[in-house]
């Protein structure tokens, strides 16, 4: 083991981290990558590693990619699912056919602070809203592309995130939207936003769960009593959900005092916006108790009533086909978990802390308790829909924790200019060199994809297809044109 570890430092060559110190580039990938800190807020360190594409990186698009959790790292991704290694057996690094680098340039990055390897070195701080994760990842980019990601920063940039990724990608993607608006740093070049079994819409995607129990009450053994008991939880939950999701995250001006007039001024993210005082229903955007309020007792209320009889059971919540071995992830990433805590290696990889997790529980309490796990993004979607930026939503047909079901509710159901045509268009079939692998259905920017055969975690059980995927969403490609059966026969998928 040592000694494997010395030969890869041996042979590494020599690049710099955004601190300017010399580090080892790790691994077999022979395209430029590197790994480093990015300082924000003055005292916030986010840790990333950035890899070229393996294609043309002058002119290949850029990714951004940001696991979920929240409090789960980026790391993990590029172990696991759509990065370029691989952990063996014996602890080395192999290449990852499948990587998303293949085409794209593509960082991973520990964010919100204190995730992975990323650390604050202030003892009281904590990022507790996506307001604030949106103004770190915004302030991240402006260094680093004005710096060590120089030469790309002109690149089409593309935001990717997974499970509570669906709250962080629409809210730094409108964020991003909104500076670029006002003339605020340098432009970030926002081309497109995907999200894998993203929790985006919670008011629209929870009534999802008694449905997707009842879809698979057989193989999960499920009597009609939890299933009943599960939708007489909804009633309550449903009111508090929407009670939380009244509170516009698009609306910042509960962020932004009033001036010595006594007025309220303009959103924080939109300087040159119209003055908001209150969100889309008409509450005071001060009046923040009550939205707390709402918000964490949905968290408890809803929950309790749906996830829980679930995990109770025994049954893996990320993939309803298999075994849950590991609680409470139910996946093993013992290798990955083995590699990213040997002292070499994080010599290696630059990084400033002794220890990696692969979720860190205490930065997902601090969001749990500041309310934001409730909090719907569909505003922020809207925006960017409106403003001409594609967005792709996609889940594994086997994931129960963020089921395809209330993905394809929420996005059925979002308002905005092609509602109509989003709703009325076809279901098509998705097929990779003539293999079914799923179905979608397009309109005007938005797309809705199942991916069959795959859980939460989308490009680790299906990697060719995800691949294939990005490929053509990064590209503006159609994915297929053929009309699903089950749309011919009128099944609703």
């Amino acid at each position: 083991m040592v000694l494997a570890q010395l030969a890869l430092l041996a042979l590494a060559s020599v690049l710099l981290t955004s601190e300017g110190k010399e580090r080892a580039k790790v691994g077999p990938e022979t395209v430029d990558n590197f790994s480093g800190y990015v300082t924000v807020n003055g005292t916030r360190n986010l840790f990333y590693w950035f890899f070229e594409s393996r294609g043309n990186p002058s002119t290949d698009p850029f990714i951004l990619w940001m696991t979920g959790g929240p409090g789960c790292s980026g790391m993990l991704a590029l172990f696991v699912e759509n990065g370029p290694y691989k952990v063996t057996n014996d602890s080395t690094l192999a290449l990852n056919p499948y990587s998303w680098n293949s085409k794209a340039n593509i960082l991973f990055i520990d964010q919100p602070v204190g995730t992975g390897f990323s650390y604050d070195t202030n003892p009281f701080g904590a990022v507790t809203n996506e307001h604030q994760m949106a103004a770190n990842m915004w302030e991240f980019f402006q260094t680093w592309f004005a710096n060590k990601g120089i030469k790309y920063a002109k690149l089409p940039f593309f935001i990717a995130a997974e499970s509570y990724g669906g709250h962080y990608a629409p809210a730094l993607a409108y964020h991003i939207q909104q500076q670029n608006k006002a003339g605020a740093g340098n432009p970030i070049e926002l081309a497109g936003v995907m999200i894998g079994d993203g929790l985006v819409d919670p008011a629209n995607q929870y009534p999802s769960y008694p449905e997707y129990v009842k879809a698979h009450q057989t193989e999960m053994k499920f009597t009609n009593k939890v299933i009943d008991l599960m939708e007489a939880a909804l009633v309550p939950c449903k009111p508090l959900m929407r009670a939380c999701g009244g509170y516009d995250t698009t609306c910042q001006a509960c962020n932004s005092p009033k001036d010595p007039q006594d007025a309220c001024g303009p959103p924080k993210d939109d300087p040159k916006g119209k003055p908001c005082c209150n969100d889309y229903t008409g509450v005071p955007c001060l009046n923040t108790t009550l939205r707390f309020l709402a918000c964490s007792n949905a968290y408890d209320v809803c929950n309790l009533g749906e996830l829980i009889p679930i995990q109770s059971s025994g049954v893996n919540l990320y993939d309803v086909t298999k075994k849950c071995t590991v609680p409470p992830l139910c996946y093993d990433f013992s290798k990955e978990t083995k590699w990213l805590n040997e002292k070499a290696n994080i010599a290696a990889i630059g990084a400033n802390k002794s220890s990696w997790t692969s979720c860190n529980r205490e930065v997902e309490v601090k969001l749990v308790f500041a309310g934001d796990w409730m909090l719907t993004f569909k505003s922020a979607v809207r925006s960017l829909l409106e403003g001409g930026i594609p967005v792709l939503i996609y889940h594994g047909e086997n994931d129960i924790i963020v089921n395809w079901m209330g993905g394809k509710a929420w996005t059925d159901k979002l308002q905005w200019s092609g509602s109509a045509g989003f709703t009325s268009a076809k279901n098509t079939t998705y097929t990779v060199d003539g293999e079914n692998v799923g179905s979608f259905k397009s309109f005007q920017g938005l797309t809705f994809m199942k991916l069959l055969g795959a859980g939460h975690l989308v490009p680790m059980d299906k990697p060719k297809p995800a691949l294939d995927m990005v490929t053509k969403f990064l590209a503006g490609q159609p994915f297929s044109s053929t009309l699903s059966e089950d749309e011919e026969v009128g099944v609703v998928v």
